[in-house]
C-alpha cells in the first residue's frame, strides 16, 4: 500500500485489479460468459490463434455498445460504420454484422473498379480515335501516291 497523508485514507479505495489477457483465454474460459462480451472474447480469441474470425450466431443484445468497443479495441472504424447501416429494430449477430462490412467493402470495390473501367474505356477511345485519323492520313498518303503513278514498296 501507499503511504498516504494522515486522514486520507477514507477518500482514497485500495482495489485489487485482476487483470488478464482477453486473447489468451480458453474456449472454456470464453463459454462461462453470458453477456455480449462472450462474443467480444471469442472474436479475439479466434483472432489470436487462427488470424481470422468466423463468428458463431449468438445474438447481441447491445449491438451499439459492442460495435463502439469492436471499434475502439481493433483500430477498425467499419465496426462504426456496421452500426449506421444496422437494420432497425432487433437484435443482430456478428455474422450479420460482419455480413454487412463486407458488401460494404465489395460495393465500394465495385465502385473502383467501375471508374477505373471507365477511365480505361476513355483512354482505349482516345487511341482508337488516333489510330482512325492516322489510317485516314495513310489512306490519303497511298491515294496520292497512286494519283502520281508512285510505286510503294513495303
Amino acid at each position: 500500500m501507499v503511504d498516504l497523508p494522515e486522514g486520507m485514507e477514507n477518500f482514497i479505495n485500495d482495489y485489487k485489479i485482476h487483470i488478464f489477457e482477453v486473447a489468451y483465454l480458453t474456449e472454456e474460459q470464453v463459454k462461462l460468459f453470458r453477456s455480449d462480451f462472450r462474443i467480444v472474447a471469442d472474436y479475439f480469441v479466434q483472432k489470436r490463434k487462427n488470424k481470422k474470425y468466423t463468428p458463431g450466431r449468438k445474438t447481441i443484445r447491445h449491438v451499439d455498445a459492442v460495435l463502439k468497443f469492436m471499434s475502439v479495441m481493433t483500430g477498425d472504424r467499419r465496426f462504426i460504420n456496421a452500426q449506421k447501416g444496422k437494420k432497425s429494430g432487433g437484435d443482430q449477430n456478428m455474422c450479420e454484422i460482419l455480413d454487412q462490412i463486407e458488401n460494404r467493402g465489395i460495393q465500394k470495390g465495385m465502385e473502383i473498379m467501375r471508374a477505373e473501367m471507365a477511365e480505361k474505356e476513355a483512354s482505349l477511345a482516345e487511341k482508337e480515335a488516333e489510330l482512325a485519323r492516322k489510317e485516314a492520313q495513310l489512306a490519303q498518303a497511298m491515294e496520292l501516291l497512286k494519283k502520281y503513278n508512285i510505286a510503294f514498296v513495303s
